[in-house]
């Protein structure tokens, strides 16, 4: 719903390519992440704790940057 309401709200774009590239869906994480990068140039997987900050646990960090490397975002 939130990329309906505003398609360059990145933590909507993230969680879309992470989530579908780990669903099996490869054209939509790709479609989600070629977005990204329009919107922020400057993201990648190595940045991504900057962005969600200290809040998440490991894991879930951990699994959430799998998805987005399975998507394609830049190291």
């Amino acid at each position: 719903m939130a990329l309906q309401d505003n398609p360059d709200y990145q933590p909507g774009l993230r969680i879309a390519a992470a989530s579908n590239a780990m669903a099996g869906r490869p054209e939509q994480a790709h479609q989600a992440v070629a977005r990204l990068r329009q919107v922020n140039p400057a993201l990648r997987v190595s940045t991504l704790k900057d962005v969600v900050g200290p809040y998440r646990r490991a894991e879930d960090l951990s699994r959430f940057e799998e998805g987005l490397q399975q998507a394609e975002l830049p190291e």
